[in-house]
């Protein structure tokens, strides 16, 4: 017996070796993929906004006002510049002892936006922690890229392995890493929330197969049924973990970037059917879906109000600079200058380059009569369900899905079809560890052919997807300016209806003026959603705050509320000031959409919570199942 106790610690030492290994792994090859980035831009390069590439930009600034201390000098992005002010004024709201900052104040000369009520603020809850522990703005930067790396890849390769051992999942991680849409999001885009998306996707997945009761891989020495083999949960805990799992990767997913949340979900009403079709389990999808109303009630404190308040702002600006007809593969594109031409080729090519490897999986899993004993019955449903999604996503970014386009109720929510690449990057990942799985298993069936043409195609994803990144998105780069904070964020997009419509025609004027010249202000406080002004006037005038009347503003004189009106020029706050001195607040409180968003927010995550109790309590009880290879589910 003593000999059998330490037989199974080595095995469980060599488990817990190879864990560490394949974590060291995932943070290598994000730290590869992510790193060179910040040291690629040089002064006097181009930039994206510029009318070509000869045109050389000023000298870059310190983010920090200060040394840099760490010689980072990142290249200028699509995006950067935007996420750079926001994360910074969002950080300035949480300081001020705001826990959701609706309000930039440093936006569009000072006359502010009511930015993330209707951007998602994931991404900048995760800068304004990374400042908080490291106190610079440019290592928050680097951090957070990489954690989100890092993040992307440990979900991928927690979702392969349900239906791979672990060198394809690995592979499938790696591949998640690397491919090219993945890699341009951060080195061309710069686009911050996006790639938070690249997280939540493989949970979701997880989290609906554990609930549609899928069989899960398990390559490990320790057997069910052995000697010593950890007990499993009831079924019924399971599920409520699954459940609560899934509502909280699918509301983070909305709190992220709801244009990609919006084209996943999409997906899952392709993905899901298919996988149900054979067994019928109704009580799943139940679950899932439930579980994903959770995930929205989860994300009301920022979606409803969002979505009740969308016309209090000029919301279709972006789809009438890129109208979603014109984001389609291959398709005539507005182009703004000659780099975003050349940004579109490389799109267009990236989808060329993830369709073709979705159709390499398909021929090198499924070209063959005899399939390897490696890829269970359940893997190869996954495999073709992956095809689907793969085939699926391709096709909605082609001029060819129009007529379905217009059915799907709010398609063009995501502004652009090609960002739908993020899904087929995911199938591609997938299917490169498939590829390598079903390789494995033809090798130990002495299938040399099968062997080959599976590894062969896993290799052509992975290495192919990574030299074209390499090559064609990152490389590119060390032509383009270090990134160089802008003086001013103007936002033009998310602006009061009432405001300018151009942010560039704001002037640049006090914080607090008077129409009549007969007053005199100083400005006590002025934090973004909280002001307070001591004003002394002469005789009756009217004052002017540069601060845009937007719902949610609250006016007290004196301590006595008083009523605000519209300066109509510039849609500024304005309201009468009788003669003496006065003192005047004014804040920014929330309207009745988001005080009803945040109560189903903080619902909903009282309701998450009892779950969560409710599947460990009942998981203390544990009980022995099996598993039957040739069904989808555990057997207690």
């Amino acid at each position: 017996m003593a000999d059998k106790g330490l037989e199974r610690s080595i095995t469980r030492l060599n488990a817990r070796e190879k864990k560490a290994i394949v974590a060291l792994l995932c943070v290598a090859v994000s730290a590869a993929a992510a790193i060179p980035f910040f040291f690629l831009g040089h002064a006097g390069g181009a930039q994206w906004l510029g009318a070509s590439a000869e045109q050389s930009a000023p000298a870059p600034t310190n983010i920090n006002g200060s040394d840099d201390r760490w010689g980072l000098h990142m290249p200028e992005t699509h995006d950067l510049p935007m996420h750079f002010q926001q994360m910074r004024s969002f950080y300035r709201g949480l300081e001020t002892g705001d826990l959701y900052p609706r309000w930039e104040e440093d936006a569009n000369r000072g006359f502010g936006a009511p930015t993330t009520n209707y951007y998602p603020p994931g991404v900048y809850y995760l800068t304004s922690a990374l400042h908080w522990v490291v106190g610079d703005w440019m290592r928050v930067l680097l951090d957070a890229h990489l954690i989100l790396m890092i993040a992307a890849a440990a979900a991928m390769y927690l979702y392969a392995r349900r239906f791979m051992s672990r060198l394809p999942a690995v592979i499938a991680m790696c591949a998640y890493a690397v491919l090219p849409y993945h890699i341009i999001d951060q080195y061309q885009r710069g686009a911050f929330a996006e790639l938070l998306s690249f997280v939540w996707m493989p949970l979701i997945l997880l989290f609906v197969d554990r609930l549609l009761g899928s069989f899960e891989m398990d390559d490990e020495p320790h057997a069910e049924g052995n000697e010593g083999s950890p007990p499993r949960r009831p079924a019924t805990a399971t599920r409520l973990l699954d459940a609560a799992g899934l509502a909280a990767a699918y509301g983070a997913f909305l709190w992220s970037h709801v244009p990609t949340a919006y084209q996943f979900t999409l997906i899952l009403a392709v993905y899901i059917p298919f996988l149900v079709l054979r067994r019928r389990n109704w009580k799943g999808v139940l679950l899932v879906g439930g579980a994903m109303l959770l995930g929205l009630g989860l994300a009301s404190a920022y979606i409803y109000p969002a979505a009740v308040e969308q016309d209090l702002i000029r919301h279709g600006i972006l789809l009438q600079l890129y109208p979603y007809d014109t984001t389609y593969f291959h398709s005539d594109f507005k182009q703004i200058s000659p780099a975003f031409g050349e940004f579109r080729l490389l799109i267009d090519d990236i989808w060329l380059i993830n369709a073709g490897a979705v159709a390499l999986g398909a021929i090198a899993l499924f070209a063959f009569k005899h399939k390897p004993q490696a890829l269970i019955p359940q893997a190869r449903r996954r495999a073709m369900a992956w095809i689907l999604v793969g085939a699926f996503a391709g096709f909605m970014m082609t001029k060819a899905s129009s007529p379905l386009g217009r059915i799907v109720p709010k398609l063009d929510i995501g502004v652009f079809s090609w960002r739908m690449l993020s899904i087929t990057t995911l199938v591609a990942a997938l299917l490169a560890g498939m590829c390598v799985q079903a390789a494995l298993g033809a090798v130990r069936e002495q299938q040399p052919r099968r062997a080959w043409i599976s590894g062969a195609a896993a290799t052509l994803i992975l290495c192919g997807g990574a030299a074209f990144s390499l090559i064609w998105v990152a490389l590119p780069m060390r032509h383009f300016a270090t990134f160089s904070p802008d003086g001013e964020h103007l936002d033009t997009i998310i602006i009061p209806r009432t405001a300018p419509e151009f942010a560039e025609d704001l002037p640049v004027v006090d914080a607090v003026t008077f129409l009549g010249k007969k007053g005199q202000a100083e400005v006590a406080r002025w934090d973004p959603e909280h002001r307070v002004i001591q004003a002394m006037v002469g005789e009756r005038d009217r004052a002017v705050i540069r601060t845009f009347n937007f719902p949610g503003w609250t006016l007290t004189v004196d301590d006595k509320p008083a009523a605000i009106e519209t300066f109509g020029v510039l849609g500024a706050i304005a309201f009468p000031l009788e003669p003496g001195q006065h003192r005047i607040a004014l804040d920014f409180r929330n309207t009745t959409p988001r005080r009803v968003g945040t109560i189903i927010t903080f619902s909903s995550l009282a309701l998450l919570v009892v779950l969560l109790v409710i599947g460990k309590f009942t998981g203390r009880l544990p009980v022995k199942v099996t598993l039957d290879p040739t069904t989808e589910g555990v057997s207690a």
